[in-house]
């Protein structure tokens, strides 16, 4: 089910996958390049597994950032798919975990979350 696309400046299309749980990277002539995420799902699983990804993102670096639906968490990966970090988006009004969904990374230093229970967009 693929659901969110991302155009990096070399002009590759970064694709969420959604119901296979990664990411695919084409050329920008449509040609797959590398795909990169298991599934995983729950408090303790690692990097680079995905529960449902959604909204992905380019920054200006090259640095990917991907919404993380089920596992109520964004992650960053380099522009060649190596897992750097991860963080858990959680509520306005309390610290319980809501769903990100969307994602944009306009500069290099503040990220901004539509979290769909929430109702809000956050900024990280």
């Amino acid at each position: 089910m693929p659901h969110e696309i991302a155009v990096a400046k070399d002009g590759n299309i970064i694709m969420s996958d959604r119901q296979n749980h990664r990411i695919s990277v084409f050329s920008k002539d449509g040609v797959l390049i590398t795909r990169f995420g298991d599934f995983g799902e729950g408090a303790d699983v690692k990097g680079g597994h995905f529960s449902e990804p959604h909204g992905i993102c380019v920054n200006k670096n090259g640095d990917i950032f991907i919404c993380d639906r089920y596992n109520f968490r964004v992650q960053k990966f380099n522009a060649d798919g190596e897992f750097l970090m991860k963080w858990i988006t959680s509520g306005v009004l309390d610290n319980s975990r809501h769903f990100p969904l969307g994602v944009v990374a306009p500069g290099n230093r503040n990220v901004y979350i539509t979290d769909h229970y929430s109702h809000c967009i956050q900024k990280y």
